[in-house]
């Protein structure tokens, strides 16, 4: 299964390997666990030959490999009887289960290095082929000359709803797949960890508490937060608020902090600009293709929440757009002024946000429906000849 053929994948020979993949570890666990004492001899001989024909390291059938001690205590006696039976099995179920907080498994991606087995690699390198082979219509095309029009057409069927597998490790919500690489996409990123920044005016959210805190200190620190810095102590006088949030200013109070581009500001009219402008260079027939390619969930949800297709997609491209712009931002390292540096500070005023995101987003949409109007009633042009939208 390291390198199977393209052919075998596209007739269906390999279907079955997601969900054994998936699930072959517990099969075993029950089998064990189910089976008579004297069966066990027979079956521990087989499931070692097994075991050893995928694993990256041969394993003695004789030494059990040790974990964890919170294994040992908390493992059930199923999994004790099947650890006492294949003792090499405990290294796949470390890596199966992950860690966990309390009750909840944690989530984390696929990662074949960590898999004692060869069977995560093998499983990533099926899950490529398959998607490329459904994202490519010219690689599918390379093997026409192997296979019937039926199976092709079999091959498409088998996969139009399911095949973009969650490649999160342990996330059950996704195991039935997603219809396209963009819906798989947007799940996944559900499990990443997030974190909103508080502000209510604000859009903004963080892969990582280091990059809020640093959002924060940059957009939505108030001069009453500023406190001087000497070494790595904050004054006495800075109270527990000050303290807990981090914020400090090394430059005398009442200058801004940082030097800020104004576009890197969170500033929605930024973003609705950017939506219209979008819309205005999109030709007539453009907006049928937007239309065309959107999801029928994605439509039907939209239709829940009584937003128009075309207005959401200019909007969240927008909003994408501007993220990447902080994003770029956020990735420089901003130098602060330390006590005593006589450098001129030639920095703008720091840009708040000017509205709310659900009032923003409705003023937004509003802009987006006057301008695509406008596009639909005008005449088809060649991009050259377009006429830029401006805001009157």
């Amino acid at each position: 299964m390291d390198n199977p053929p393209v052919v075998d994948i596209i007739r269906g020979y390999h279907d079955l390997f997601p969900y054994a993949h998936d699930f072959w570890f517990d099969h075993l666990t029950t089998s064990v666990c189910n089976s008579p004492e004297k069966d066990l001899g027979r079956l521990r001989e087989k499931a070692m030959g097994m075991w050893n024909s995928f694993n990256k390291v041969v394993s003695e059938p004789e030494v059990a490999q040790s974990g964890p001690e919170t294994l040992e205590k908390n493992a059930d006696p199923q999994l004790a009887r099947l650890f006492n039976f294949l003792g090499p099995a405990k290294e796949y179920y470390i890596f199966k289960n992950g860690e966990s907080e309390g009750s909840r498994k944690l989530l984390r991606p696929l990662n074949a290095a960590e898999d004692p087995t060869r069977l995560s690699e093998a499983y990533l390198k099926y899950s490529s082929l398959l998607e490329s082979l459904l994202n490519n219509n010219a690689a599918l095309d390379a093997y026409k000359s192997s296979l019937t029009t039926t199976e092709l057409r079999e091959f498409k069927q088998r996969h139009a709803q399911g095949a973009f597998k969650c490649r999160w490790a342990g996330c059950t919500q996704g195991w039935f797949g997603f219809k396209s690489e963009r819906e798989r996409d947007d799940h996944e990123r559900s499990h990443k960890p997030h974190f909103r920044c508080s502000d209510p005016d604000c859009l903004l959210v963080f892969d990582s508490k280091r990059a809020l805190r640093n959002h924060k200190l940059q957009y939505h620190v108030k001069e009453s937060d500023w406190v001087w810095r000497q070494g790595t102590n904050l004054e006495q006088d800075a109270t527990p608020e000050q303290q807990a949030i981090g914020a400090y200013v090394s430059v005398p109070l009442g200058e801004p902090k940082f030097k800020q581009p104004w576009h890197t500001s969170p500033n929605f009219e930024i973003v609705r600009q950017n939506a219209c402008e979008l819309a205005n260079k999109t030709q007539r027939r453009e907006l049928v293709g937007i239309l065309e390619r959107m999801t029928q969930p994605m439509k039907d949800e939209l239709k829940r929440d009584k937003k128009e297709p075309l207005e959401y997609h200019f909007r969240k491209k927008a909003i994408g757009d501007f993220r990447q712009l902080q994003d770029e931002e956020m990735a420089k390292r901003t130098a602060v002024c330390e006590p005593h540096d006589t450098r001129p500070a030639k920095v703008r005023k720091m840009i708040k946000n000017t509205a709310r995101v659900e009032r923003a987003e409705e003023r937004i949409d509003s802009s987006l429906s006057e301008v695509i109007e406008i596009v639909k009633r005008r005449p088809e042009l060649n991009p050259e000849a377009e006429g830029k939208w401006t805001d009157g």
